[in-house]
């Protein structure tokens, strides 16, 4: 629907989409008048099928996405845990593959290569720190590894801004009117 507004480009003799055209543009100036609200997803539904439950029409997959600066649906999108969990091997098989990326202390705040010192527990230090000299954090740090991060960003995607169903059509009607002048 979106890419199907404007009419076709000529790029080189051949008519193609106008992917040119800055959408955002038009979305921005028409969202201003909307206040869009929280939404907490549930399960792992996919762009279109929460438009689909939410707008009964999965062709605004779109709004979705732009309204959350979403670029890349695939990585940019909640997905099931296994999907995480290979995202993360794909991630990092070039750079070390299974490993603990940092510790959290008890507030979440995140320390990243630390090591703890094996005759005094609870004493952190930087693993360049050979002689152990320069103490980094006294405390207890757990660790986080490469699946369990891919988890925790993934769970972080779950909140999400949506427009509100009873709002959809007048967001789109004047989202289409805004495009309509452009088209003038």
């Amino acid at each position: 629907m979106l890419f199907s507004f404007f009419n076709p480009v000529d790029r080189g003799g051949v008519l193609t989409t106008d992917i040119y055209r800055d959408y955002r543009f038009y979305f921005n100036r028409v969202i201003r008048n909307y206040k869009p609200r929280t939404y907490q997803m549930t399960g792992s539904l996919r762009p279109e099928q929460l438009s689909e439950l939410l707008y009964g029409n999965q062709e605004y997959y779109w709004v979705l996405t732009m309204l959350n600066n979403i670029y890349d649906p695939f990585y940019g999108w909640i997905t099931d845990q296994e999907t995480a969990y290979q995202c993360a091997i794909q991630q990092y098989s070039l750079v070390g593959g299974e490993q603990i990326l940092y510790h959290i202390d008890a507030k979440k705040n995140r320390y990243y290569n630390l090591v703890e010192d094996p005759n005094n527990s609870s004493h952190w230090y930087d693993k360049g720190d050979k002689n152990m000299l320069h103490l980094q954090y006294q405390g207890t740090l757990v660790p986080v590894d490469i699946y369990e991060n891919a988890v925790m960003q993934n769970e972080a995607k779950r909140t999400i801004k949506i427009i509100n169903p009873s709002d959809i059509q007048s967001f789109m009607n004047d989202f289409i009117k805004e495009m309509d002048k452009a088209n003038l």
